[in-house]
């Protein structure tokens, strides 16, 4: 029997992975540009995965290998703890 499409659980529509809580946030504080800052906020998480992924690719292609990306995500975790 055929799965129906819109039975499965991807085809529901998405929330932001932010949150409406920092949209409203950067809007209270955009000033005389709320246009750009609401954009920027939306974008960010995906500079931040897009930046990850280079991150752990470069460490996969270094001499490390399958070792480098645990240990990127390792330092990154560390360098959160830095004030």
């Amino acid at each position: 029997m055929p799965v129906r499409c819109d039975a499965l659980p991807h085809s529901t529509p998405q929330r932001s992975r932010t949150g409406p809580e920092i949209g409203a946030l950067a809007l209270r504080f955009s000033g005389s540009a709320p246009t750009l800052v609401s954009g920027l906020s939306g974008s960010a998480p995906h500079v931040g995965i897009a930046v990850g992924s280079w991150t752990a690719g470069m460490a996969l292609s270094s001499p490390l290998g399958q070792a480098g990306p645990p240990l990127v995500g390792t330092v990154a975790a560390a360098l959160t703890l830095v004030p």
